[in-house]
């Protein structure tokens, strides 16, 4: 998604909805909206190198959310938060089941989501993670984000923040 000031409202499509499959969303504009929508990238009949998330807003970018969706099938991330963003929100969500051990060039990398470094003012609320081994959520460097009222259920690593970052966990 290249052009700003988008509202995909998924809920208003005709059952059974819309599910992307076989890539991921990538908020790249600004003053986006994504509602009701499920991503599940899947490995893709690919052998190796194929490292989609199922949804991401881009580095750099500001005053995007993400509600009521499912991030599935994740061979790198889930639901992420992008580098230096300003203004996300990602909530009332279902982020869980990342492909362990798919097409990630690292080999394991079963992991829900990521706060890219220096992401501003990011609320992470009422959001569902299950089934992965870690970053539910991962914090990086100089992130100031609100983690607030969400499940994380089976997972072998939870929540975790890097240095240096401001973040307020409830």
């Amino acid at each position: 998604v290249g052009n700003g000031q988008l509202y995909l409202a998924g809920q208003t499509a005709p059952s059974p909805g819309i599910t992307l499959i076989r890539g991921g969303l990538w908020l790249t504009a600004d003053d986006c909206v994504v509602q009701h929508l499920r991503v599940r990238p899947g490995d893709a009949g690919q052998d190796t190198g194929w490292e989609p998330d199922a949804i991401q807003t881009g580095d750099g970018t500001s005053n995007n959310v993400i509600d009521h969706c499912t991030g599935t099938w994740g061979v790198d991330e889930n639901i992420n938060v992008g580098y230096d963003t300003t203004d996300t929100t990602i909530s009332n969500c279902l982020v869980a089941e990342p492909l362990n051990d798919a097409t990630h060039s690292k080999g394991e990398h079963g992991y829900n989501s990521i706060i890219g470094n220096n992401a501003k003012n990011v609320t992470y609320v009422g959001n569902v993670l299950a089934y992965a081994t870690d970053r539910n959520p991962r914090l990086k460097e100089g992130t100031e984000t609100v983690v607030v009222n969400n499940l994380i259920h089976r997972y072998e690593d939870g929540m975790w923040a890097d240095p240096d970052t401001a973040h307020s966990i409830e």
